[in-house]
């Protein structure tokens, strides 16, 4: 299962423990979307499932329609929360006014395989995230 994969059954299970909130528009049943609009399409146990602006749908194998079924993320939250102005990160308060951003956080899962790659060794077995080595705050001040 490639890095995709592994992110797209995180985000439908926890999507499936009803912990995502959908109010772009109301859930349901959609006509399906070209596939070049798919940001990802998975097999699971028999169902297939895409990934289409931040929603994962499974197909119905009767009609071929889109049930839905979780909301992954918010495609445009980055838009909704963030503005770049003169090379610097701002962040949109509700009231207005915008925020710098003065710590920077990057992380690489792209070379990850399984789910323990992403999971360092420890004494008693598999306890430590590797998240919490690549995910280090650094100041981005001079």
């Amino acid at each position: 299962m490639t890095t995709k994969g592994l992110a797209f059954v995180c985000l439908l299970l926890m999507g499936c423990s009803g912990s995502a909130q959908d109010t772009r528009t109301p859930k349901g049943t959609i006509d399906p979307v070209d596939d070049a609009q798919v940001e990802l399409t998975l097999a699971q146990a028999g169902k297939v499932f895409k990934l289409y602006r931040g929603r994962i749908y499974r197909v119905n194998e009767h009609s071929g329609r889109w049930d839905f079924v979780a909301e992954g993320y918010d495609p445009d939250f980055y838009e909704k929360n963030y503005v770049e102005q003169d090379g610097a990160i701002f962040r949109k308060h509700e009231n207005g006014k915008l925020y710098r951003v003065r710590r920077e956080f990057s992380g690489d899962f792209e070379d990850a395989r399984t789910i323990r790659d992403l999971i360092g060794r420890w004494s008693k077995g598999w306890l430590w995230p590797e998240i919490s080595k690549t995910l280090t705050p650094r100041n981005t001040e001079p």
